[in-house]
């Protein structure tokens, strides 16, 4: 079984701050997409721009980004 994301543990997988985190998991905030792309890699989570992706198209976009970002 998974563990559940906490605000703090997603805060320490993502670098943001455990308020946003917060308000990201109680749906009250959205993240950046370069946010929600940190939360993705980091913890298989899928939210704001991610989150209508199935997770094969989430992985593949993430595979993008992250080549965009190294050109």
């Amino acid at each position: 079984m998974q563990e559940a994301l906490t605000p703090t543990s997603l805060s320490n997988a993502a670098g943001i701050s455990v308020p946003y985190a917060s308000q990201i998991l109680a749906g009250k905030r959205q993240p950046s997409r370069e946010i929600a792309f940190a939360i993705f890699k980091a913890t298989g989570k899928k939210f704001g721009h991610l989150a209508a992706l199935s997770d094969r198209d989430a992985r593949a976009l993430a595979r993008l980004e992250a080549k965009a970002a190294a050109a």
